[in-house]
């Protein structure tokens, strides 16, 4: 796939779809889109409202736009995280100011499906084709569900629930992984991993927006660490992506040292996503304005 395609795919996000739009307007978000297509959440309670859009394509007339909108009410804050080609020079002239905290992953690293299935798996690591194999001889199953039912996700979020109180991080609850599904429906695939005891070793669940493929979520069975199995399923969803037409595979998170609160605890996802994504990506952080004195000294005060 040329250089332009792939830039093209890279910057689509799931983020910027009618489906996502639909999913937080759901949550109790009023989706958006400005001139550009670019798709905003505000929330407003009464008079007063806050504004996020998860990478849209931001310009000196998107931000504009998207200022005009924030003064129809007494807006709080406009927090947005911005695509990988966004002109960091638009920051202080917009009165933005970088933010520490992520709104999504700032690095990531994606995969060209568009080779022969061959052809990518020859560029793996031995290892990580020893791995590939290994799997297959201790008869491990994948598993593929386009548009999972309730149950298929409920006991994909019971696996990834029992992670999170292990590993002590937060991430989507069971109610809003439903929400997606009926916002994404075929759009949405939950691809899982099991051992020749048919006990679940890895399952993740996916988005799809044009040609482009993201992991968006998954669980791991701690207890079964020594398992090849996720490295079978990664491979065996490069196959089936690609034979549906998916022209790009993104992992959708790395560690970075700019995201210090989450550095050391991605580190052992990155190594793993590595083996597989053949290109990096950097996004910049995200970027806040204050549009309100007040609520600004107040989360200075209380580091809300």
């Amino acid at each position: 796939m040329d250089s332009a395609k792939i830039e093209k795919l890279i910057k689509s996000d799931f983020r910027q779809t009618e489906a996502w739009g639909d999913y937080i307007q759901k949550l109790g978000f009023n989706p958006k889109y400005l001139s550009n297509n670019s798709l905003i959440h505000e929330f407003s309670l009464g008079p007063i409202s806050i504004i996020k859009s998860f990478r849209p394509n931001l310009t000196s007339e998107s931000l504009a736009e998207i200022q005009s909108i924030a003064d129809t009410k007494t807006n709080l804050i406009c927090k947005l995280s911005p695509n990988f080609d966004f002109d960091e020079s638009l920051i202080e002239k917009n009165r933005y100011s970088f933010v520490n905290s992520t709104m999504s992953p700032i690095r990531t690293c994606v995969r060209d499906l568009t080779e022969n299935i061959d052809t990518i798996y020859s560029t793996l690591s031995e290892n990580t084709r020893y791995k590939i194999n290994r799997s297959s001889r201790d008869k491990d199953r994948i598993e593929i569900i386009q548009n999972p039912n309730n149950k298929n996700l409920d006991k994909f979020y019971d696996s990834l629930e029992k992670r999170q109180k292990q590993n002590k991080f937060i991430t989507y609850s069971r109610k809003e992984f439903k929400i997606l599904r009926d916002s994404f429906w075929e759009k949405s695939y939950l691809i899982t991993a099991y051992n020749f005891s048919n006990e679940t070793i890895v399952s993740n669940f996916y988005l799809q927006n044009d040609e482009k493929i993201t992991y968006f979520a998954g669980s791991l069975n701690s207890e079964k660490h020594k398992s090849k199995a996720g490295y079978l399923l990664i491979f065996e969803a490069f196959k089936f992506f690609q034979n549906r037409g998916i022209k790009l595979y993104d992992f959708e998170g790395l560690s970075d040292d700019r995201d210090k609160a989450n550095y050391q605890d991605w580190l052992g996802y990155t190594n793993f996503k590595l083996k597989f994504g053949n290109q990096i990506i950097s996004y910049p952080q995200a970027i806040i304005k204050y549009n309100n004195i007040v609520f600004k000294q107040l989360v200075k005060l209380f580091r809300i």
